[in-house]
């Protein structure tokens, strides 16, 4: 196996957000880690649409 590039970054810059579609949680009672459920984003309207 090749070695990788030494320019290549090992980890994300240390401001950067985590990207919300692939966040997972530990779940000891399933064994691993799994997707989270969406969260409410704040300042969002709330499930109905005003006219």
């Amino acid at each position: 196996m090749a070695p990788l590039p030494q320019d290549m970054p090992i980890r994300p810059p240390h401001d950067a957000e985590p990207d919300p579609a692939h966040a997972t949680d530990y779940q000891a009672s399933r064994g691993g880690y799994y997707p989270t459920e969406p969260k409410p984003v704040p300042g969002a309207p709330q499930g109905h649409e005003q006219s």
